[in-house]
């Protein structure tokens, strides 16, 4: 069985000594030779190594390149029905999605990530998941107009009156 091009694993082995430059020309030599040869599958590999070179130093626009070298290994992987690798780059296609961006819009509630757009309805029972905490959509709306979250005034819910039963 051929691994691949010895490029491969000389960018491995570049970027285990932290030689980033030297990682990156000998993963662009893997791809360039997998992509001659038509060698689809070794060329899945070697974009997805790619893409977490690039991906780690996060430099510039390496993490657009590192996403566009994702997308390219995921086709490829789902063309080739490499399901491990497949299942490996949707999990990593998050890291190179870009920022959650959260805006208010009249009413609504604008949320974009990885080229995806949701809108959803303001209301008090909107709630974000956000790592250790709930976050209501109350305090959202304090932090988009600035105010520091817990410092405004909530609106008070009326109380009913207690009955007095005698008896």
């Amino acid at each position: 069985m051929c691994g691949g091009r010895s490029s491969r694993y000389l960018g491995g082995l570049a970027a285990l000594s932290g030689q980033a430059a030297a990682a990156e020309e000998h993963r662009q030599a893997a791809i360039a030779h997998h992509r001659r040869l038509g060698a689809r599958p070794l060329l899945a590999r070697s974009l997805h190594e790619y893409a977490q070179l690039l991906a780690n130093r996060a430099a510039g626009s390496d993490l657009d390149r590192a996403a566009e070298a994702l997308a390219e290994a995921r086709a490829i992987a789902a063309e080739c029905r490499m399901t491990k690798l497949a299942a490996i780059l949707n999990q990593q296609q998050a890291a190179t999605a870009g920022p959650l961006v959260l805006e208010r819009e009249g009413g609504y509630w604008t949320v974009r990530h990885a080229g995806t757009i949701a809108r959803l309805p303001d209301s008090l029972g909107l709630l974000i998941r956000n790592p250790g905490r709930d976050l209501a959509a109350l305090d959202i709306t304090q932090l988009a107009s600035g105010t520091p979250a817990g410092t405004a005034p909530r609106p008070q819910t009326p109380r009913r009156p207690r009955s007095t039963r005698s008896g």
